[in-house]
């Protein structure tokens, strides 16, 4: 395989790595405004105020994956939003739990992906990863405060 070849390769893989990770952001963007949107609908003032707090470092973490996506001259892609949000605060907080397990879970796919071809995007996505930890902690602490079956 001559260099041409593998520049060509090189190029290839970036660009399905950029598809994901637009895909990956558009889905975060959903959550961050679905997260928001929770805490307008909450009616525990605590709760209202620590859901708002998480919806602004998910926001965070958004334009953190934006920048990488520009730098690459890439737009986010839209996310389909789920058919049913929730009718309570625990299962639309629930709900806010399962996606972003799912959405951290192809990051950490993408991490690996990347540390082979840009060591520096996969430092970014790492350190986007780390901040998912707490993001996901404070989103069940937030659930579980609000399980309607939780002993108090």
């Amino acid at each position: 395989m001559g260099l041409l070849d593998r520049l060509n390769l090189t190029g290839s893989s970036r660009s399905r790595l950029l598809a994901k990770l637009a895909e990956i952001t558009g889905r975060r963007e959903m959550l961050a405004g679905r997260i928001a949107r929770h805490s307008e609908m909450c009616s525990a003032p605590r709760l209202k105020e620590e859901l708002a707090a998480i919806a602004a470092k998910e926001r965070e973490q958004v334009n953190l994956l934006r920048r990488i996506l520009s730098d690459a001259g890439i737009w986010p892609r839209e996310a389909e939003a789920p058919a049913h949000d929730g009718s309570s605060n625990w299962e639309r907080v629930s709900n806010d739990v399962e996606m972003l397990l799912r959405i951290t879970i192809d990051l950490n796919k993408q991490l690996l992906d990347w540390n082979g071809e840009d060591p520096a995007i996969a430092a970014q996505l790492d350190a986007i990863l780390e901040g998912d930890g707490l993001v996901m902690r404070r989103l069940r602490e937030v659930a579980a405060k609000s399980d309607p079956q939780a002993l108090n």
